[in-house]
């Protein structure tokens, strides 16, 4: 019997559109996302991968795109192309509120535990409908 292989899919976070479309991003974010790209560019030309994003992102992609310059804007569009699946919206507020008061208590409790920059934030609604989706 042949191997066989499954397809891998991502599911994405704006943040690998955005550190390869942005030119300021910092530098070690910048080079994981364009490697990311690179390898996974590679792996749907073999038909070993497909891309999946939230529909939360596009929304926050889009308002995103309102600060961003023109060049930039057409980067992340040429990325979203590529995306084989939009998985639509299936949460409800008390799973946003749920997944928002969990990451309150890694904050309050375990910051210093995982090394988290002392900017950390509470996870957003944005933030949230995209973690549920994947």
């Amino acid at each position: 019997m042949g191997n066989i292989t499954e397809t891998k899919v991502y599911m994405l976070d704006t943040n690998v559109f955005r550190y390869k479309s942005n030119p300021r991003a910092h530098k070690s974010y910048k080079k994981a996302a364009k490697r990311f790209w690179r390898d996974v560019l590679q792996e749907i030309r073999n038909g070993e991968s497909v891309l999946y994003i939230p529909k939360e992102l596009i929304r926050e992609l889009e308002v995103q795109s309102y600060t961003l310059n023109q060049k930039e804007n057409q980067r992340i569009a040429q990325l979203l192309e590529l995306v084989e699946e939009t998985v639509p919206d299936l949460t409800t507020p008390e799973m946003e509120h749920q997944i928002r008061k969990m990451a309150a208590y890694v904050r309050s409790g375990y910051k210093s535990d995982i090394n988290a920059a002392r900017d950390m934030e509470y996870g957003s609604i944005s933030d949230a409908r995209i973690l549920l989706a994947a």
